[in-house]
């Protein structure tokens, strides 16, 4: 005889208790969660290259950039950062623009900002120090910022001149 398989009464009673809205912090985080991985699935390709095959310093900048993209898409996506039009949704059309840009911006800050930083800071080829990587960063951080909010303006030229 086959085991009879009863009624649960406890699944029955429980009911998915309907979403609460977020507070103020649970909005920031739940926009940082998506630009964070809006920008490494976008930028993947370079972000993978750059950790393999560059140098510590590189790879610190890439992430440093990485994080400052994250949070500055964070910042435009949640009204913190009013600048210029609001950030564009993701669509099949921007998909391109956005792989190449991220990828671009990703290379350009993480070959250019050890190859600048050293020799405007210490004023000589010397070897890497703590204050060198830390001027590295806040330029590729500020760099990445500058590019993150011009991104809208750009996406929204190119989508004018797309429907034309």
């Amino acid at each position: 005889m086959a085991g009879r398989r009863g009624f649960d009464y406890a699944a029955d009673e429980r009911q998915l208790r309907p979403r609460e809205e977020n507070d103020a912090v649970g909005t920031w985080l739940e926009t940082l969660f998506d630009g964070t991985v809006e920008v490494i699935v976008f930028g993947l390709p370079t972000l993978l290259w750059v950790a393999l095959s560059q140098g510590a310093v590189t790879t610190l900048v890439a992430i440093v950039s990485l994080s400052a993209a994250a949070f500055g898409i964070g910042a435009v996506r949640n009204d913190r950062l009013r600048v210029g039009p609001p950030w564009p949704p993701v669509s099949p059309s921007l998909a391109a623009l956005r792989v190449g840009y991220y990828n671009l911006l990703f290379v350009a800050v993480s070959l250019a900002t050890p190859r600048v930083v050293p020799e405007s800071v210490t004023g000589i080829d010397l070897p890497w120090s703590s204050t060198d990587v830390v001027v590295a960063g806040a330029v590729a951080a500020g760099a990445t910022l500058a590019a993150v909010v011009a991104f809208p303006s750009i996406a929204i030229r190119i989508e004018e001149y797309r429907d034309r």
